[in-house]
């Protein structure tokens, strides 16, 4: 990639649609994990219907984020960067609303946990939790880097570095659930559903961390 192409570009257009829809993008990924957090948050509570509610209210987030994701393109395809620069930015924005479509992915396997009322013990469901709060952060760090592009290197290093940060500490998270899942419930089918739901969120955190990585590299390769 252009590096010094691509960050000189969005400094000297920072209110342009582009600029500016790539932001709105990022922030509606951060509402599909805000929605996964209540939603688990609900379910901790004994709130079925708001639990449910809250996983409706992420698939409506992740439907816009695709929508300004394809408005993006839109945008870009007719453009004033250059083709090589075009290309690589189309492919950070994928990168950054694969977590909102890996949020969604946990947020389909907690409503068939939630429809099909399997018992799932509350130590578990503690640490589900922790990582969908860990999350929410993971793509705050992400908005705040992309929100800093193109205006303040400094700034996009250091949510960066936070981004990775927050990364870490879901992988060990992790595997912490999956050990206390797999103690907890001789269901199959609790251990599989649970699996695909904690799937989802550790691959959404990890493409928070390669988006981020993304943007920081671009700022370093343009000093």
């Amino acid at each position: 990639m252009s590096e010094k192409a691509l960050l000189g570009w969005f400094s000297r257009r920072r209110e342009s649609v582009i600029a500016s829809k790539t932001i709105d993008h990022v922030l509606k990924i951060v509402d599909t994990c805000v929605e996964l957090d209540k939603a688990i948050g609900a379910v901790i509570s004994d709130n079925r219907s708001g639990a449910i509610d809250a996983l409706h209210r992420l698939m409506m987030r992740e439907n816009e984020a695709d929508t300004i994701e394809r408005e993006l393109f839109n945008e870009l395809s007719r453009g004033e960067l250059n083709p090589k620069d075009r290309e690589d930015l189309m492919h950070l924005v994928k990168r950054m609303d694969l977590v909102a479509d890996w949020a969604k992915v946990g947020g389909r396997n907690l409503q068939i946990l939630i429809e099909i009322e399997l018992h799932i013990p509350t130590d578990v469901w503690a640490e589900f939790k922790e990582i969908s709060k860990n999350m929410v952060d993971c793509a705050r760090s992400l908005a705040k880097t992309v929100e800093a592009f193109g205006e303040d290197a400094d700034r996009v290093i250091k949510w960066a570095r936070e981004t990775n940060r927050i990364e870490h500490v879901i992988d060990d998270l992790y595997y912490r659930t999956k050990k206390a899942m797999v103690k907890s419930t001789a269901d199959p089918r609790v251990v599989i559903l649970l699996n695909d739901f904690l799937e989802g969120m550790e691959n959404a955190s990890d493409f928070c961390k390669e988006a981020a990585d993304i943007f920081s590299i671009l700022v370093l390769g343009g000093r």
